[in-house]
């Protein structure tokens, strides 16, 4: 299965809802921006939640599946289909206030390249939010013991 086709299924429904994401907007809260870049969008509903909580003007949000763009449209985000692992961000150098990678950077078999990328387009005293699931938690070591799949904050598995 092509990475596309797997990220196709809808993973970004009602990831907004999660409680480890209420962590995220606490800190962006405290922060300030205009432009805003969301990497890994899903369906923007948590774009939409961390413009509010930044005062961004500007929102853009990246994702690789198509349906996920579609979605963030829907909710007003100024969305790109794209897959970060393989292209460079179509944005100029130092354009961004902040940079939120939401739980992207462990699916990336070279993350060297998202981390270039954000580097690029933020601006230099500009903020990026990176967060990925702590896969060494009590509840994922006991998953895996068990031969179960690693299990996020939320109880859920891990794709």
């Amino acid at each position: 299965m092509d990475k596309s086709a797997y990220y196709e299924r809808g993973y970004y429904a009602g990831l907004a809802t999660e409680p480890r994401f209420r962590e995220v907007l606490a800190l962006a809260g405290r922060l300030r921006g205009e432009r805003l870049l969301d990497i890994g969008c899903g369906d923007g509903a948590f774009t939409t939640l961390l413009r509010d909580a930044v005062g961004a003007g500007e929102v853009v949000g990246v994702d690789i599946a198509p349906a996920a763009v579609t979605a963030a449209r829907q909710q007003g985000v100024n969305a790109i289909c794209l897959d970060i692992e393989q292209n460079p961000l179509p944005f100029d150098a130092a354009y961004f206030d902040m940079v939120y990678c939401g739980e992207i950077i462990e699916h990336l078999f070279n993350p060297d390249h998202l981390l270039q990328e954000v580097y690029r387009v933020l601006k230099p005293a500009g903020t990026c939010i990176l967060t990925t699931p702590n896969l060494a938690s009590w509840p994922s070591r006991v998953s895996l013991i068990a031969g179960l799949p690693a299990l996020c904050d939320c109880g859920q598995p891990l794709p």
